[in-house]
Order: C-alpha cells, then structure tokens, then sequence
C-alpha cells in the first residue's frame, strides 16, 4: 500500500484538459476539422432517426460554401412541413411505416457516413501531398521557395484566383520585359553587368496591388 501511495503521489499529469473552442487559424486544418466533425453530426442525427423515429433535416454550408444535406425521410419533406405547419405526420404513421423509415434512416446514415470518411480521407492525403511538396521544395532550394511553386487550393475563392492569376501576369510582363531589356543591350555590343539567370536568386514576393496589366509582348516597357 505504501509503495502503491508513493506511485501516485509522484505520478503528475494534467489529465483531462478541456480544448477550447474558437475558430481554427490555418484553413488546411479548418477544412479536415470540417469534414471531421460534419461526419459526426450526421452519423448523431441518423442515430437519432433510428432509435426515435424522428424526423431532421441538416444543411450545412462549408467555409468556401458547399453544401452538405442530410434528412430523413428526405430535406424536402421535412423543410416543407415546417414551412407550411403541417406537424401532423407522426400521428398517422403505422408501426410498420415506421419501421421501414428507421431503416430507410439507417441505411441513408451510413451512406452519407461512409461518403464523408471517403471526403476525410482525401482532404487528409491531399493535406500530406501539399506538406511533403512544400518540405521538399524547401530542401531543393535551401529552405527558400517561390510562391508560385505553392500548391493551387481547389477551394480558393474567385478572388484569390483573379488575384493569384493576375499576379502571375504580372510576373509573365516583368519577367518578359526584362529579358527584351537583356537582348536589346546585347545586340548593341553592350552585354549586361549580370546574367538573367542571377535576377531569380530569391523567391519573389506576391504583389499586393495589382492594377491593369499589358500581356507579354505589348510595346509597354518598364522604365
């Protein structure tokens, strides 16, 4: 008993922590949490269709808006008993109706489960690919990359794109612009103090203001 007593006493851990709940910062984690828990809530609400008969209807719009429903017997149905008050269903639902919706529930439950462990699991390897390109990028390039090697998000909204496009454009003139500068100066038997090659030493950073831009091989140049 003494030794027992000795062990706990030098046993210290912390024990159940309570995780707080705020919104997470990195939308790499945002979106597997999202599929994680959105599994969850349905697989709760099938169970709950099961074992009460119940009636739900969920719809739920991810951060870059999808949508995802799940509903028994169906969203429509139970969207439009609540819009029109019609509440009178379950009193005339025989014991045997009952039963098939149960295991109507039961079997759209573990569709829409199995759906959303097959959606988890994609977000997580495709999660691993994007983090192994970048570590290996960044060990090809002594821990420096450039921001246009990063890994197009399919989840990026219109903006983003336009913006990220927009500055490749941007990049695509500079970049052209340059060279014509390069060419220009060789053929005048005046060969630049620095080769091309040595501009692109660092990774560029993402223009932040991005105005009307000529495509590539327009007669505006850069002063």
């Amino acid at each position: 008993m003494v030794i027992q007593k000795k062990m706990l006493e030098g046993k210290k851990t912390r024990g159940r922590q309570r995780i707080e709940i705020k919104e997470l910062a990195e939308e790499s984690k945002k979106q597997v949490t999202f599929s994680k828990r959105r599994a969850g809530l349905f697989k709760k609400a099938g169970e709950l269709c099961v074992l009460c008969g119940a009636e739900v209807a969920i719809i739920v719009f991810s951060p870059h808006n999808n949508v995802f429903c799940f509903g028994h017997p169906d969203v429509e149905t139970v969207l439009d008993r609540y819009l029109t008050g019609n509440h009178s269903s379950f009193s005339h639902t025989s014991s045997s109706d009952l039963h098939d919706q149960n295991l109507t529930a039961a079997e759209l439950m573990n569709r829409h489960y199995a759906e959303a462990q097959e959606e988890l699991e994609r977000e997580k390897k495709r999660l691993t690919e994007i983090e192994e390109e970048v570590k290996r990028k960044k060990i090809e390039n002594n821990g420096e990359y450039f921001w246009w090697e990063e890994a197009v998000h399919e989840n990026m909204e219109l903006e983003e794109i336009e913006h990220y496009m927009s500055a490749l454009q941007e990049m695509r003139w500079k970049v052209g612009s340059r060279l014509e500068q390069f060419r220009m100066m060789r053929s005048m038997g005046n060969p630049p103090s620095q080769s091309p090659m040595l501009l692109i030493g660092k990774p560029l950073p993402l223009p932040t203001q991005i105005g009307s831009l000529p495509e590539y091989g327009s007669e505006e140049r850069l002063n």
